[in-house]
Formats: structure tokens, sequence, C-alpha cells
């Protein structure tokens, strides 16, 4: 295992210096060129760094500048943070404070919202500008020779820190997710490994590069020598676009959340396309229905596909891989599988007992990859039982006869109304299925009279359909206390959470 998140990329640049490394548009940039603009940006980057473990913002869309700055600020044995640009300015402001960043690597484009992000703050940060010709502007708010001196006296070990991840919470309160040069090697020499990725493949790159599955997408893929595909920012919600670039760049290995995919069986017109080169579809964050699992089955004949489990916090942990050809037997609901080989964990029942086959429990993991905590709050990295390492996933699961674990839902999503329990990630997973629905997000409303009031809140572009239509679909798949109360409909895509998940809090927000 490399000790070191970047370490690979000279040692790839002098085996295949000539091999694409990154593809966005008709943009490319060799492992050679990716190494020696590292290099030259990483010595600028230095000279802000006088202490370990300096955090570094990234206010950059999705580009070839993005993943440069990854390496650039690893290579000069500092952190990196990397910023969602269409973030509020409200929302970046807290970050980039909580998280003290005092050096920023960003783009001309990108200098006048980061102005704004910044505020009074400005004259205390370091701004280095990336212009289009890769040339570099600095506004420095001072550098001196004693800081240069220290930079250089900055050594790394597996437990220093490589990169912080700003998830939502379930608060809706951003929090930093410090992640470990070990905890991002272990899992991506483990992953190399088992997709026997290597420099004839082509890995897409959808997640955005603040989500955790960028992760596989650009240190996965690099460690293998293969070339990663950017999806540009704005294009991601574009499922022609998408099921278009899958085909016309022989990808080989696709990534993304499961609401990718069912977009891109619902209106990007898969069947058009035969997808010859691709060999692993992984999907991950979310749950992927049965029924839109077999439906991508059937226009990914040849293909592996893989159900991967594991929060921001322990990154991957838990996968279930199959054969496309399996079609209609396939699992349902689909197993989240079994664990990587590094991981431990153990699922407890409501009584704090080791949960027996087909009980459901909460799930703990423990495992290398497990975050350090998060950045400046006191939370410690496993909120229950850190005695022994095991991290609290607050996921209802269940373990199955024949060892693959099962995911039934969130201890936060189950609700009582009418004095029944109800998942609302499985009413969530119903609706998904409906033809004429493109987003769905349940939430739940107190109610005095029975406890919870059941809302669906759907995005559709389909103007005839109707309220009694999803209760009569739900009805056939639901127990009838489960049927939602409400369901508000909407023909604008539903608000999302800076990873591209439908943001709940915001739904419920506005309901208010």
């Amino acid at each position: 295992m490399t000790d070191f998140a970047h370490q690979f990329i000279p040692a790839m640049a002098a085996k295949q210096p000539e091999a694409d490394a990154l593809k966005i548009k008709d943009q490319t940039l060799t492992y050679q060129e990716l190494d020696n603009r590292t290099s030259e940006l990483s010595a600028e980057i230095a000279k802000f760094i006088s202490e370990s473990e300096t955090c570094i913002g990234m206010f950059i869309e999705k580009s070839i500048h993005a993943v440069v700055s990854i390496y650039s600020i690893l290579r000069a044995n500092a952190v990196y943070v990397p910023l969602d640009v269409k973030n509020p300015v409200d929302r970046l402001s807290y970050i980039t404070e909580q998280c003290n960043i005092q050096t920023f690597v960003t783009t001309a484009a990108n200098v006048a919202k980061l102005r704004d992000v910044l505020g009074e703050r400005l004259g205390q940060t370091n701004l280095l500008i990336l212009e289009e010709d890769n040339t570099l502007t600095v506004e420095p708010a001072k550098v001196t020779s004693e800081q240069e001196d220290k930079a250089s006296d900055i050594t790394l070990d597996s437990e220093s820190l490589a990169a912080v991840l700003y998830t939502s919470g379930s608060t809706g309160v951003p929090k930093g997710v410090m992640l470990s040069h070990q905890a991002i090697s272990k899992f991506v020499t483990w992953s190399v490994d088992y997709f026997a990725l290597s420099s004839e493949d082509r890995c897409i790159s959808h997640a955005p590069l603040h989500f955790d599955l960028s992760i596989f997408d650009i240190f996965t893929s690099h460690n293998a020598g293969a070339t990663t595909v950017l999806v540009p920012d704005g294009m991601s919600g574009n499922p022609r676009y998408l099921t278009k670039l899958m085909d016309t760049q022989n990808i080989t290995v696709w990534q993304s959340v499961p609401s990718v995919l069912v977009l891109l069986l619902k209106y990007g017109g898969m069947e058009n396309y035969e997808y010859k080169a691709l060999r692993h579809v992984l999907f991950a964050g979310e749950k992927l229905s049965t029924e839109n699992t077999k439906k991508l089955a059937a226009n990914l004949n040849g293909v592996t596909l893989h159900n991967i489990y594991g929060a921001t916090e322990t990154n991957n942990t838990f996968l279930y891989s199959f054969p496309a050809s399996l079609g209609d037997d396939i699992p349902d609901p689909l197993p989240i599988g079994k664990p990587y080989s590094y991981v431990d964990y153990k699922v407890v029942n409501a009584n704090g007992d080791p949960s027996q086959v087909n009980e459901e429990g909460e799930l703990f993991v423990k495992t290398p990859t497990l975050m350090r905590g998060y950045r400046n709050q006191q939370v410690s990295s496993g909120e229950s039982d850190t005695a022994n390492g095991f991290f609290k996933t607050n996921d209802i699961v269940k373990c199955l006869e024949d060892g693959n674990i099962q995911f039934c839902g969130r201890a936060d999503d189950v609700v009582k109304s009418n004095g029944y329990r109800i998942n609302l990630t499985e009413i969530e997973t119903v609706l998904q299925t409906h033809d004429k629905i493109r987003e769905v997000g349940i939430i739940s409303e107190p109610d005095d009279e029975i406890g919870n009031k059941i809302i669906a809140i759907l995005c559709s572009e389909h103007n005839d359909i109707s309220v009694l239509e999803l209760k009569t679909y739900c009805s056939k798949k639901l127990p009838s206390y489960a049927v939602p109360h409400d369901f508000d409909i909407h023909s604008d895509p539903l608000p999302k959470t800076s990873s591209g998940k439908v943001n709940k809090q915001q739904l419920k927000k506005a309901r208010q």
C-alpha cells in the first residue's frame, strides 16, 4: 500500500508519460503534464504553509485545474478542502471560517464570489489564482522567509490529514469530515485490486470533488494509471449528455449515486447505446430499488454491477457485486453485501445485544478508513462505542442467511404515524420506480392527532400526474398505513445537498 494519497503521480509519469491522466470536453492532460503542473503549483502553495496539516481551500469548479490543485496541495504537505462554488455565500463563509482556511487556490472566474465569501477576512487571506493560460497570479496577504523555511521542515506519516470534506450533516449545519492519508490510500489500493483496474481503463468522474465518491474517481483511477473523464459542471444532471458520454468516451468504469442512474434509465435513452467498453457500474450514497436495478441490468448485459455502502465518515465499507445478466434473479431488496476485507462490523438490536439472522439492528463498523473526526468540532469520530473503535452509522440493517447485509433504513428515517412504525426510505424507494417521477423526497411533519404526517414531495415533468394516481400506485406496493398523507408535486428540480442528494432539511423549511 502506498503511504500517501498523491505519491504515485511522479512514478506514473515516469512509467507512462504520454498516457492521458485527465480529460474534460476537448481538453486532456497527460501524466507527465500532470506531474509537471503539480510540481510547479505545489512549490507556490508551500510558500504559505508554516505548520503541519494546514488546510488549503479549493474554490474551483470541476476541471483539470481542480484536479491539479488537489495533487499540488497534497504534494506541498498540506490538506485539500474542496468547496462547492455554487453554494450560498453564507454557507461558504461558515465553512472557510470554521476550517480556518487562510489560503485558497481558485480561478479568475471565481475570484469575485470568493472575495464576497471572505468579506473582512480577505485582507488576511492568500489567493493563488489559476489563469486560463495556466499561469498563476498570487495575491498574498503576507509571506515571510520564516514561513518558507518552515514549509520544508514539514513531514508526513500515514495518519497525517489529507482532506476535509464538508457534508450537510443531519442538522443541515456543515461538518468537515477529516480523512487521513491512510484512510484514502487503504481504500484506493484495495479498490484497484478488487476491480482489476489498469492503464486501459477510462473512469468517469461524475461526483463533485467535495463528495467522497470522488476519491475513487480521482485517486483510484490514477493509482491504476487509468484516464479520468471529468463530467463538466452543469452537465451532471443532463441524462442524454451522460448516456452519450458513457458511450462515445468508451467509459469502462462508471460510478454515481443511484438517482443519476434512474435519470439515465428514464430520460437518457440508454437503450440506444451498446456500451461495448463498459465493465463496471458502481452506485453508492442512496438506495436503488430492485425494480430499477433490473431495468438497469436489462440495458447493460455483460457488465458487473456493484452496490457500494459506506458513510463519508468511513469511506466505503460494504459491497455487493453481481453480473447484470442475473436479471430477474437480482435479490429484493438489494443487499449492501459483505464488508471489505479490512472492515470489521457488528449489528446491535434495540436491546443492545448482537442481532440474530433476519433481525433488524443498528450497524457499527470498524475500519482503517474511518475519519479522524470532524474539523474543529468536539464530536468524536465514533459518537458511540468509541472505546472499541466502532463507528455508529445510524443505519438499520439485518444479516441475511447467506451472510450478506441488507439495508433497512436510517434510524432517523423511522417515524410513528397512527401507532405504526413507518420507514420513510421504503416509501421513497417505491415512488422512485414510478415512470413519471423524476425526483422524490419523503419527510414527516408532527401532527397532534396521528403523531406524524407523511409528505411526499415530488418532481415530475408530466402535467397529467395526479394525487389519486400516486396514492393508487403506493397502495399496490406499500401497506395502507405507509401511503403518504399528502403529495406535493413540482415541475422544478428539488433542492439538493452539496453532494447532489435531495435536501430534506430544505424541503421541511420550505413547508414551514
